[in-house]
């Protein structure tokens, strides 16, 4: 095994590191942790923790304990503790994490489940898009029923003018026909 040591971390035993000059087509399964600095086509598998370096670049799922990222990923991603996307890392892929961190500039493209040991079960699909579908419908249905009565008033206010209008019209020309006989 080999000890990687970088300034104010602590030493990681890893039990295998790809290259930043190697290539690997296959899947790689490890009972330890996994630095990554080359290039894999496959998937990685560890019950350990996985580096993957600045210029690696995976097309691949990767599971493990935990994951750091600084390079570049296409795959989906599932990690029992923390999935780190450093400045300079790319993901393209789904991650299932317990716990999640993208610094400023890392990219992430794909969808997110964080910590979902911890929530309640899912409703039912159909459960769920009953009372999705409901509420919106309800809320229409009342704004119509309230757009309807301003309709209706507004109606008879127009009728109660139309017909006011017409009798002072009325009164009118009958005052003029009076002064005029």
């Amino acid at each position: 095994m080999k000890q990687m040591f970088q300034k104010g971390a602590p030493a990681v035993d890893f039990d295998m590191i790809i290259g930043q000059s190697s290539s690997v087509e296959g899947d790689i399964k490890s009972g330890g942790s996994v630095r990554i600095d080359g290039h894999i086509k496959g998937d990685i598998k560890a019950e350990g923790d996985v580096i993957i370096g600045t210029e690696a670049d995976v097309h691949g799922n990767v599971h493990a304990a935990s994951i750091e990222l600084s390079g570049k990923v296409e795959g989906n991603i599932h990690s029992d503790g923390l999935l780190k996307i450093h400045a300079s890392g790319i993901l393209r892929g789904d991650i299932e994490v317990m716990s999640f961190v993208i610094e400023e500039g890392g990219a992430f493209e794909g969808k997110c489940n964080i910590n979902t040991n911890g929530l309640p079960p899912k409703r039912e699909a159909n459960e769920s898009k009953n009372s999705i579908k409901d509420k919106p419908e309800e809320k229409k249905q009342n704004n119509n029923s309230h757009n309807n009565s301003n309709n209706n008033n507004n109606s008879k206010n127009n009728r109660s003018n139309n017909h006011n209008s017409k009798n002072s019209n009325n009164n009118s020309n009958t005052s003029n026909n009076q002064k005029s006989a």
